[in-house]
């Protein structure tokens, strides 16, 4: 995929987007845990998402990670949702610190977009925490053009409820 002018120039050069590989999975739970949002049962899920990805029967998920000078800038994890009529789900798309306001992410969300696109693709969904941690997460959620399509009260525990983001296409 061609890199677009979303990244900050000083890293196109160095830039490059795979897929994810056994190699990748403890950086990118490392990265995970640095950020300080995710709980360990969010984090072994994370990991579980990722072995699930690359065990021998695999699973129609889409697994990538976004690399700067070979190391781990970004990481991003999407697919469709079960019995659904063509509905995705963003399940996990992360920016290590040192690569925050680069454009990483909205590359990554990019790449996501039009891939599901060209899948046929009639709705995303991306839940989130509905707490004030994630309150970046969704304002770059709600910039890229995704609504707020409810709110689940006492979701994950009393008092801290998930949010759910839709975008048609």
């Amino acid at each position: 995929m061609p890199l677009n002018s979303v990244l900050a120039n000083d890293f196109a050069n160095r830039f490059s987007v795979s897929e994810t590989n056994s190699s990748d999975v403890e950086p990118i739970v490392k990265i995970a845990k640095s950020l300080g949002v995710f709980t360990p049962g969010e984090l072994n899920c994370l990991r579980d998402d990722i072995d699930a990805f690359l065990s021998p029967d695999g699973d129609p998920d889409k697994v990538y990670t976004a690399k700067i000078d070979g190391k781990i800038a970004g990481f991003i994890h999407y697919g469709p949702l079960p019995i659904t009529d063509r509905a995705m789900m963003l399940f996990w798309i992360l920016v290590a610190p040192e690569f925050r306001s680069t454009g990483v992410a909205k590359f990554l969300m990019d790449m996501m977009e039009q891939d599901v696109r060209s899948e046929d693709c009639r709705i995303l969904f991306i839940e989130t925490s509905d707490n004030e941690t994630f309150e970046p997460a969704k304002k770059f959620y709600q910039k890229n053009g995704y609504k707020l399509a409810c709110v689940i009260p006492d979701y994950y525990e009393e008092n801290h409820d998930k949010a759910v983001f839709s975008k048609i296409f």
